[in-house]
């Protein structure tokens, strides 16, 4: 029997780790979750806490969770808006409700127990290594309040090159390839406040090549394996879970147009480093195998 992983987060020995998710309509997408949880139970020496909230799932999502947690630690919200969002756009009724439904769980499974806590939403995959890599950044003694991945885009084909017309490839434009791209550039921020969505300003990516000739301070991620944002998210992302518990530090959103509104994650940031200004927040630069997809 392979031993199991120690994890240290710099200042002391992890016993526990909380993993917090919202799903809707995930049936297939949980299969693959699910085999990585309990891959990572047996590799990690932690006791694994299950937070998630469902909401108005047409599909057996409801049923595949209540299995899943039913021999372990944690806690199901199984809950129905009485009108559903329309999970498309960035227009306030999405956001909003996202906004509302994370706090309604954050509410309800306060205070947690663990350390250290771990958001992570769906359609985003990982490998089991991903734990170990954020504690190897050593959290603790880097004064960490949030910190993401560089979490790749699986992307359409023809997107990539309306972003880069220079790109080659022999895919179709209907077809789906990872790239060298930070896809949660809707809930990124400069310490400055700057957002350029929906491009990442890294120097790594592939993908936004136009942007350099722009007058943009592109961020140089590839000479450091943390740079401090004013607002990140990445789908798998950990936070300290005092700050989790702090019900100072909730998400919101205000509203641009009909079309548009602001990145619920921004606000959140936001009260983090109003009631914690020392904590850092920031990406990860070098974790970064794993991506989202629609």
């Amino acid at each position: 029997m392979t031993e199991k992983i120690n994890i240290n987060d710099g200042q002391e020995d992890i016993k526990s780790i909380s993993i917090i998710c919202l799903f809707r309509n995930n049936e297939e997408y949980l299969k693959y979750f699910i085999e990585k949880m309990t891959n990572m139970e047996k590799m990690y020496n932690l006791t694994f806490f299950y937070y998630f909230l469902e909401n108005n799932s047409k599909d057996n999502t409801r049923k595949i969770l209540q299995d899943f947690i039913k021999n372990r630690k944690g806690k199901l919200i199984l809950y129905n808006l009485k009108k559903d969002y329309v999970d498309k756009n960035l227009n306030f009724d999405r956001t909003n409700t996202l906004a509302k439904l994370r706090n309604l769980l954050k509410n309800n499974i306060t205070p947690l127990k663990s350390k250290w806590s771990f958001m992570v939403d769906s359609k985003i995959y990982f490998n089991e290594p991903i734990i170990k890599e954020f504690f190897d950044m050593k959290p603790g003694t880097r004064n960490i309040g949030l910190m993401g991945p560089m979490t790749q885009e699986h992307i359409e084909v023809k997107i990539v090159k309306m972003l880069n017309p220079n790109f080659k490839t022999n895919k179709r434009d209907d077809e789906y390839m990872t790239f060298n791209h930070f896809y949660d550039t809707y809930a990124l921020s400069r310490t400055d406040g700057k957002n350029y969505w929906p491009n990442c300003i890294f120097k790594s990516c592939d993908m936004c090549k136009k942007w350099t000739k722009c007058k943009i301070d592109i961020i140089d991620d590839t000479i450091v394996d943390f740079i401090e944002l004013g607002s990140t998210y990445g789908g798998f992302t950990l936070i300290d879970s005092n700050i989790y518990n702090d019900k100072n530090v909730k998400w919101e959103t205000v509203s641009f147009s009909d079309k548009f509104s602001l990145c619920e994650h921004i606000l959140f940031c936001k009260y983090l480093k109003s009631y914690y200004p020392d904590k850092l927040i920031g990406i990860a630069t070098k974790i970064k195998d794993l991506y989202w997809t629609k």
